[in-house]
Parts: C-alpha cells; structure tokens; sequence
C-alpha cells in the first residue's frame, strides 16, 4: 500500500534503517512476502502499513495539503516532536523529529491510539490538537505544554522541515 510518505517522515517500517532486498522477501530469507504482522521481525507495528485496517474511521488522516497548526511534544527534558493538526480538514498525526529516534518513534505510536480516542469522543482534529495542551503528560507520549504558543506551517513539508532541524 502506498502511503504517500517517505522515510525521511519519520515512520520507519525496519529497525535497522537499511532498505530492504526486495528480492529477499519479507523475512529478509528469501521466503515469500507475508502479511503485516504475520511474523516479521522486521515488522513495524506502528507503519501505515499495520495501522490502516485497524484505524480507518477511527482517526484523523495523517495527511493534508494545507497549512497545519503545530504544537511542540517535550518528554525527559527535551523536545521529541510535533503535535499538529490541519486548519482545512480533519487531518491530525504526530510528526517525531527527524531523523526518527527510539523516543520520536515511541511517541508517534502512543499519539496514534490517543487521536483514536479523541475522535472517539467527537473532537475535531484542531479541537484534539488544542485539547492536548496542559492536559497529556505520558511518559512514553510526552507532553503539550499549557502555555505552549500555537504555531503555523504552510504544510506538512515546512513543518518536516522544522523537524529536520
């Protein structure tokens, strides 16, 4: 499936950061090519790939054309990422710093089930956004500062710009 997002995103679908040998199969054996999860150990549970079945309707897409409204994620004292939100649709993801760490990859897992939420509970994708400063403190997720300033990108391409550094 074609996600429309690049690795430089930051959703790894390998933990060795190599490109896998199509010809090698899923496995990286040469066995045949599996379904998501069906054993791979290579297998990202967190891809777009592993959360499409599982998330369709229940979350905000993870992508827009538009400009997005960002909030700074912090966790252990530093920054790890950007919550955003798309000011046109209802479009909401988690976008780590780049290039991905263990922590940047962690967060984007825990703000996945927590957009599921809430959409669950009828938020907007800007209203979720908004709902989460002051009030998310998790040790894996992070935090949104209550104070913190709302911020404007044109797109998604500035703001993964920002996160490049």
């Amino acid at each position: 499936m074609d996600s429309g997002r690049s690795p430089e995103d930051g959703y790894r679908t390998d933990r060795s950061g190599e490109e896998p040998d199509p010809s090698r199969g899923a496995d990286g054996a040469g066995g045949p090519a599996r379904a998501p999860g069906a054993g791979q150990g290579a297998f990202d549970r967190w891809s777009d790939e592993a959360l499409a079945p599982v998330l369709v309707g229940r979350s905000y897409a993870p992508t827009t054309a538009g400009p997005v409204v960002y909030l700074p994620v912090h966790r252990d004292g530093g920054l790890i990422g950007y919550l955003w939100a798309s000011e046109t649709e209802e479009a909401s993801d988690f976008q780590p710093l780049l290039p991905p760490d263990t922590a940047g990859n962690a967060a984007r897992g825990w703000w996945t089930m927590e957009h599921v939420r809430l959409r669950r509970e009828g938020l907007t994708a800007l209203e979720a956004l908004r709902s989460c400063a002051g009030k998310v403190d998790d040790p894996q997720g992070g935090r949104v500062d209550a104070d913190a300033p709302e911020s404007r990108a044109a797109s998604l391409e500035e703001l993964r710009a920002l996160a490049r550094g």
